[in-house]
């Protein structure tokens, strides 16, 4: 009662709202819809393709009723295709999100996010708002379901959980160029639900397993101090119980006494802080973040712990000429007590070129590099140096680049690729493991008066690797055209690939593909096309597929 008492309070006194123009609703239509059905379909044939299925379709729809301008939206989607999810939460339920002006309304299954830090990306069964009227003040919040109870299945790997419930919201002030944000988000797991299904069922059997209680809660600021520099903060705290259950206790410092009617507290119970401080002056920034370890939130899937950053960020362009470039260095380990810690750099430049209002590049380099160092066993346990010696540190070192041209003359086109991509382990006695990709493309196609299009390119593709080198080359040509005062087009390709190896005999794919589309009257699209591909392989039987789709779409 307290904590829904806290939260209308909360909501009603940091939004500041104008009564709604009742001539505008009043105004609106009683009804309308808009949207659009398509439906698609695939027969396939193939020469020893025994994973090859038949005959597929895919029946999809969006619609959005509108009724005195509140509007509904709605999607659904069938196939007969089978897909396995290991999910939690089953997407398959119903979401009911009208929306009106500045008020947005979600009712069911809901997927919403506040932070990084505190809810973010988690689905739930409940109801929440996103309020954005004209003036200084945003407010969203949910309440909901996170997650169901249920028991532990051993045949399907499924681990008992308890019905977890959450709530919370996030409000932001403006004022001038500054923006002051607040975030608070609390779930707590219900014992009781799993003793229920027991109680339910005579097979169950007890689990062991804990109920947790998180209440975050979080500080922005977003603002200009002066006319080129800009200045971004972010706190945040997580108070965790990994058992609420355990015998509760006084609350031991401020923030436990502040907090005390939300979150219980008791030795199961601590604290974990995570901050961001951000400026940036000109064309020139540097950030620097730090999240303790052990940080959580049962409002996000995945949560960044046990970590230190700190980067540099500059970009400035002349004239046709532009050129960035950032740099961060990255630690774990903030307490030295893991088995293993990491160093990581990080550095990349880019930059592009417009040499005129034809010819236009750009080159891109980055180089991340890594190192691990696991720390011998005696140096933790505080045993004798000679019990355990076996250390090992090593790097990792990954770095890409890539070039690209562009250019344009009248209605041809020429445009050219390069990319290089290196990821290797290395110890203090050479290379351990690593992989080389050289790639480039070259691509020249041309437009005819007649709205014809004619596509000529080749590529290749080296990988060196520890055991070996591969080498791949392909062409592709292809011609498109409109017909039927540009209602019908067709499109026509070819390609051939093949592969090089000094270990094995050479690999040839061979692809022929024709696509045509036709519109009529703007709202319905028929498309219809048919993949040919054959491919020889130097230890295995040779295959062949052919594929004919067609597909139907109406917009309204």
């Amino acid at each position: 009662m307290k904590q829904s008492l806290f939260i209308t309070l909360l909501l009603f006194s940091a939004l500041k709202v104008n009564a709604q123009s009742v001539e505008n609703l009043l105004s609106a239509p009683w009804f309308g819809i808009s949207g659009g059905v398509s439906a698609q379909t695939v027969f396939s044939l193939g020469i020893n393709e025994p994973n090859l299925t038949p005959f597929t379709y895919l029946l999809s729809g969006n619609l959005s009723p509108v009724i005195r301008g509140f509007a509904v939206p709605l999607s659904f989607s069938y196939s007969n295709q089978r897909v396995n999810y290991s999910y939690l939460n089953p997407f398959n339920r119903f979401e009911f999100a009208p929306s009106y002006k500045w008020v947005k309304l979600y009712i069911g299954r809901a997927n919403m996010s506040f932070s990084p830090n505190t809810f973010n990306g988690q689905q739930f069964d409940g109801f929440g708002a996103e309020l954005t009227p004209d003036g200084p003040f945003r407010i969203s919040f949910m309440y909901g379901q996170l997650r169901r109870a249920r028991l532990a299945d051993s045949a399907s790997n499924r681990e008992a959980s308890f019905r977890r419930m959450g709530f919370g919201s996030q409000m932001s002030y403006t004022l001038n160029q500054h923006v002051f944000g607040f975030t608070f988000f609390k779930a707590k797991d219900d014992p009781n639900s799993l003793e229920r299904l027991i109680e339910r069922d005579e097979f169950a059997q007890p689990t062991a397993i804990i109920a947790k209680e998180n209440l975050v809660t979080e500080f922005s600021y977003n603002g200009t101090l002066t006319p080129n520099l800009r200045v971004s903060a972010v706190y945040a705290l997580s108070q965790f119980n990994h058992d609420h259950t355990a015998l509760s206790r006084r609350p031991r410092g401020v923030i436990p006494f502040l907090t005390s009617f939300m979150m219980s507290n008791n030795a199961a119970t601590s604290s974990y802080r995570s901050f961001r401080l951000g400026l940036n002056y000109r064309w020139i920034g540097v950030a620097y973040e730090r999240i303790d370890p052990g940080y959580q939130s049962l409002g996000t899937f995945f949560s960044n712990n046990d970590m230190e950053n700190f980067t540099i960020n500059a970009n400035y362009q002349f004239s046709r000429f532009g050129v960035g470039g950032n740099f961060g260095v990255q630690r774990n380990d903030l307490l030295n007590v893991k088995e293993t810690s990491a160093l990581r750099f990080v550095w990349a430049i880019n930059t592009n070129w417009q040499t005129n209002d034809q010819i236009s590049m750009t080159a891109n380099y980055s180089n991340f590099t890594s190192f691990t160092n696991i720390r011998p066993i005696s140096e933790l346990n505080e045993n004798h140096p000679l019990d355990y010696v076996d250390t090992l540190s090593f790097s990792q070192i990954s770095q890409s680049a890539d070039y690209s041209l562009n250019w344009n003359i009248g209605r041809q086109n020429i445009s050219y690729m390069f990319s290089f991509q290196d990821a290797r382990d290395v110890r203090y006695e050479g290379t351990l493991q690593g992989m080389r990709i050289y790639s480039q493309s070259l691509n020249y196609s041309t437009t005819f008066a007649s709205d014809n299009t004619y596509t000529i390119g080749i590529n290749s593709t080296i990988q060196q690797m520890m055991d070996g080198q591969s080498h791949l080359i392909g062409f592709v040509v292809s011609q498109g055209t409109s017909v039927h005062q540009n209602q019908i087009r067709i499109r026509n390709s070819f390609s051939y690939n093949f592969e090089i190896s000094r270990q094995n005999p050479s690999m040839h794919i061979f692809n022929l593909r024709t696509t045509a589309t036709y519109t009529y009257r703007k709202n319905h699209n028929f498309s219809a096309s048919i993949v040919q591909q054959a491919r020889f392989l130097p230890q295995a039987s040779n295959r062949f597929i052919i594929a004919f789709t067609l597909g139907y779409a109406y917009n309204f």
